[in-house]
């Protein structure tokens, strides 16, 4: 039987040891052996310990194995050995702190969705904050802009104001000179009557003065 690989060949008639025979040689002697030891003794690279292994394990004459240090490769036979119970109780202690940590990662997750839970809760708060300032600030520009427009009107109403209170000085102005001569025109009236009165008197005076002197006269021609 002969195993082809690249330009490496396996023979199981012993005539010709390639690179594969002598690392079947090695794992059947060892049983057990990890592909740096094997490189190591073999004086070539662990990639070239890999590339005859693969051709091994295809041809099913050995196997692989995990280990903490690397890859082990091992017989077809070997099943139980003190390794392979390590490895066992390895993966037993990987499997129990594998979900020691989920454990821990469920609880961290759990935390993590109450933190975000919190974090939605104060950023819906903080939106329902940021509208009630939108909110305030809307009314502030209201509010604003009605004081602008009374301030407007009081101006206006100040002005008119102004106006209002010129225009009444002037009418009082005309009403104290109507009032002025209103007084000049009855004291003119008055002064009026008092010269008609005595005028008055005078012609009656005169009036009987007059019929005095005519009678006077009519008696001493008489």
């Amino acid at each position: 039987m002969t195993i082809s690989g690249g330009n490496n060949l396996v023979s199981t008639c012993g005539h010709i040891e390639t690179g594969p025979d002598k690392l079947l040689s090695l794992v059947n002697e060892n049983h057990e052996i990890s592909t740096v030891n094997a490189a190591n003794q073999l004086k070539v690279d662990k990639t070239t310990v890999e590339a005859w292994a693969d051709l091994l394990e295809d041809a099913e004459m050995i196997r692989y194995m995990p280990s903490f240090n690397g890859t082990v490769l091992c017989t077809t036979e070997t099943k139980n050995s003190g390794f392979t119970k390590m490895i066992k109780k390895g993966a037993f202690s990987l499997k129990k702190k594998k979900l020691h940590n989920e454990q821990f990662l469920n609880q961290r997750l759990d935390e993590i969705r109450g933190s975000l839970k919190l974090l939605d809760s104060k950023l819906k708060q903080y939106k329902k904050y940021q509208r009630l300032c939108a909110q305030a600030k809307e009314r502030d520009r209201m509010a604003n802009q009605k004081v602008k427009r009374l301030e407007k009107l009081q101006n206006k109403i100040e002005r008119m104001h102004k106006s209002l209170t010129k225009e009444r000085d002037v009418i009082e102005s005309h009403e104290d000179r109507l009032n002025k001569e209103r007084l000049q025109i009855k004291q003119d009236k008055a002064h009026i009557k008092l010269q008609k009165y005595e005028m008055v008197q005078k012609r009656k005076t005169f009036d009987k003065e007059l019929n005095k002197f005519i009678t006077e006269r009519l008696k001493k021609i008489e």
